[in-house]
């Protein structure tokens, strides 16, 4: 399990880098507000990704046990159709969006539920290389295609280029992949629906709420503030996605590993190892961002993004404890226990949203900061308990 954690984490440092480049160029080509409006749409598509998970990446290494994977591919793909189209044609009809937007939407959410199963794929079958290159190559083309059209920049050109690098990257996937298509059975299709749907569904609930306490103080922050403090927000996030880094690497591997054993002392032993060193490494990660002068903040973007640094304090002590946690989440759902995410999930959002209505009218992007902490340690300490009490076992021997 080390080496493939070591394999994923240079794949990932990569492509964080190469998106938080993205991030950066963004913000300085289309400015606070135009930052903040590619939040809103991608946090739109977001939810309907989750959806899209229901029959798809929520339950799929769970799945995998039990059905051949050219089965849950093709009844995956066919949900995210449907899905994504609902979901965008609603998002019209009660005028979330504008109508312009009604293919972007649809096409973003649709490719990118498909690129997150073919990567999830690419981990289970081992194959480090090719998830590398997807990884690598999909912000490196929109970042490439960005420069090329900087002359004329601007949020549907983005989305434009974005949806054509996933594109891109889903044709390779398939062909890396390379997977041997069986006959399909109605019977056994009907039974990954069902079980999908049991299984999936409460995993994406868990993760809707997750978005819930990702993305809410967004929504807060464009009706009481306006879209130049989401955009400021937005980098917030981005650096917390660096932060996260270790983390996620590690949690994807644990889920997959813990997936395939059938022993609980190995898999808490196993669990323990990684939320560790998840910790020393976020915290150390942490460290560094905290260190980096406001100057230079301002300089790689600009003055509007000031408070970038000033906004990463309050939220220091939610977003190191929570990537501990993430880890907890992923031993769950390797072992079909989503109900416990589920519970910490909604526990956080039940914090998260009086708190969130109180703060963020008065202290703007500082109160959503606070906000989101609190609503991180809660969802924490309620895995962790969750953890304890089904292992048996201390947190930290």
């Amino acid at each position: 399990m080390p080496r493939k954690i070591i394999e994923l984490f240079k794949s990932n440092l990569f492509s964080v880098i190469l998106n938080s480049i993205l991030v950066l160029l963004t913000a300085r080509f289309l400015g606070a507000e135009g930052r903040g409006e590619i939040t809103i749409i991608t946090s739109l598509s977001l939810i309907l990704q989750l959806l899209n998970g229901v029959v798809g990446s929520g339950a799929l290494y769970y799945m995998l046990k039990d059905f051949e994977i050219y089965e849950l591919w093709f009844v995956s793909f066919m949900w995210f159709v449907l899905i994504s189209f609902i979901g965008s044609s609603l998002c019209v009809l009660f005028q979330i969006v504008d109508y312009e937007f009604y293919l972007i939407i649809f096409l973003y959410t649709f490719l990118s539920s498909g690129l997150v199963l073919q990567l999830m794929l690419h981990i289970h079958l081992n194959q480090t290389i090719s998830y590398g290159i997807i990884k690598v190559f999909q912000p490196l083309i929109t970042i490439a295609f960005m420069f090329l059209n900087r002359d004329h920049f601007n949020v549907e050109k983005f989305f434009e280029i974005s949806i054509g690098a996933i594109f891109t990257c889903i044709c390779f996937s398939v062909y890396a992949l390379k997977l041997n298509f069986g006959k399909l059975d109605l019977i056994r299709l009907s039974s990954v629906i069902k079980r999908s749907l049991k299984y999936g569904g409460t995993s994406q609930l868990s993760n809707l709420a997750q978005i819930v306490n990702y993305r809410y103080s967004f929504f807060l922050l464009e009706s009481y503030v306006g879209l130049a403090a989401v955009g400021v927000f937005s980098i917030m996030f981005a650096i917390c996605e660096v932060i996260w880094l270790f983390c996620a690497t590690v949690s994807a591997v644990v889920c997959s590993e813990v997936s395939k054993y059938n022993n609980l002392e190995k898999e808490v032993e196993e669990t323990k190892k990684a939320y560790k060193w998840v910790f020393i490494v976020t915290a150390l990660l942490v460290l560094a961002a905290l260190i980096v002068p406001v100057d230079v903040y301002v300089f790689i973007l600009n003055e509007e993004f000031r408070e970038v640094k000033h906004i990463l304090y309050y939220m220091v002590p939610g977003v190191l404890l929570f990537a501990v946690a993430k880890v907890v989440a992923h031993y769950f759902s390797a072992l079909g226990l989503m109900k416990y995410n589920l519970l910490s999930s909604v526990l956080g959002v039940v914090i998260l949203i009086p708190i969130g209505l109180f703060l963020v009218p008065q202290y703007g992007v500082v109160g959503a900061a606070i906000t989101n902490s609190i609503s991180y340690l809660v969802t924490a300490f309620a895995l962790f308990y969750f953890f304890k009490k089904r292992t048996r076992s201390s947190l930290f021997y």
